[in-house]
């Protein structure tokens, strides 16, 4: 785990897209994966293995 430190000043733009951007990772990580993956055949790996439904591995049909 890394961590980066970063101290704003008068800079409510940038603050208020940090936010988001934080708000948004925590939901990412709070979504059931079981529910969001898909099943693909990885042919460089020669291996099936589960990736995000939006990944470009996934069909674009298939996406979520």
């Amino acid at each position: 785990v890394k961590e980066v430190g970063v101290y704003l000043v008068d800079c409510h733009p940038i603050a208020k897209k940090v936010e988001v951007y934080f708000q948004n990772l925590m939901k990412l990580s709070s979504l059931n994966s079981s529910t969001y993956s898909k099943r693909i055949w990885d042919s460089v790996w020669q291996v099936h293995r589960n990736v995000p439904c939006w990944s470009h591995f996934v069909n674009a049909r298939d996406r979520c």
